[in-house]
């Protein structure tokens, strides 16, 4: 969710003029926030591109900037869906882990289909 979040952009129209980081956003303009990038950037995450599902331990959770993980978009807008998938997936996950171990099945790395949301391009063996 965080390396690889499905939503991997955010794209949302200016509704006043403003400013976003020293550059001049005038109303109606639009601006895409890209998940992929912040997500991997590291002024927010220590080793960005490491797996570490320790990251999200509810004491170490607390220390992540509050826009600085948003696989479901945030504020107002954020997907109405998110408690509903995070909760599905961790079933699934479960599910599947307490029968199974699974590994790459080679070490080539995986292409992305980016459509509305992103996606493996092809299949993604595992053993």
């Amino acid at each position: 969710m965080r390396i690889y979040p499905p939503a991997y952009g955010i794209a949302r129209s200016a509704a006043r003029d403003t400013e976003i980081g020293g550059f001049p956003v005038r109303e109606g303009e639009t601006v895409v926030i890209s998940q992929w990038l912040f997500h991997r950037d590291g002024r927010f995450f220590k080793d960005p591109l490491r797996f570490d599902p320790d990251r999200f331990l509810p004491e170490r959770e607390a220390r992540i900037l509050k826009y600085a993980y948003l696989p479901f978009g945030g504020g107002r807008r954020i997907c109405i869906g998110n408690h509903f998938a995070l909760t599905e997936g961790q079933i699934i996950l479960e599910t599947i882990a307490r029968r199974f171990t699974m590994e790459p099945a080679s070490s080539r790395s995986l292409r992305f289909e980016p459509m509305i949301t992103l996606r493996p391009k092809g299949p993604v063996p595992v053993i």
